[in-house]
């Protein structure tokens, strides 16, 4: 095996290994906030004096069972999207915001040392865009690149020399306005 056939079966295997890896973390995360539940749900009273900062970040995600079932379902299918290869482009653009909205949190309220580990998840997700790179250029920046991949050929090589669409019939040819050429 040569060395660039190596190097990009390689690469392939590391993105493959890094997307499952990801995907797998996220349908846990987004699955224990669902069942047993990551959060505390139900009433509770916040002491400022006692309580850490990370109580009270669990107690406000925990308040509205519907919005603790809204973060769960935005991570699980961030992360279906991520573990199936036609849709891992746009998974890593959708779990790109919640894994650095998560390392935020966890920063900035304490909760539990988790902070640099979320980083390194935030920056694998990264690390998959840059991969992605020449396709999100296409689809984000590119509009020529965008436009020749959903416009049908023309068929009729008069058309293009005559400088834009054209319809032939019989023995005239009339451009969209209706004006005979």
């Amino acid at each position: 095996m040569n060395t660039a056939k190596l190097k990009r079966v390689s690469q392939k295997s590391l993105l493959t290994t890094t997307r499952v890896y990801l995907g797998i973390i996220f349908l846990i995360y987004g699955a224990a906030k669902i069942h047993p539940g990551q959060f505390h749900h139900g009433d509770f009273v916040f002491d400022s004096t006692k309580d850490t900062p990370f109580e009270l970040v669990w107690y406000f995600f925990g308040y509205s069972l519907v919005y603790t079932l809204f973060i769960a379902l935005g991570e699980i299918v961030a992360a279906i999207l991520l573990i199936i290869p036609r849709t891992a482009t746009l998974g890593a653009v959708c779990l790109l915001p919640i894994s650095v909205n998560i390392a935020v949190i966890n920063f900035c309220y304490d909760v539990k040392g988790m902070g640099p580990f979320t980083l390194f998840l935030s920056v694998l997700c990264l690390w998959l865009l840059f991969m992605d790179r020449k396709k999100l250029q296409i689809i984000f920046w590119d509009r020529h690149s965008v436009e020749s991949f959903t416009k049908k050929p023309r068929r009729s090589t008069v058309a293009n020399t005559l400088g834009g669409p054209t319809t032939v019939s019989g023995s005239e040819s009339t451009t969209r306005g209706g004006k005979n050429r």
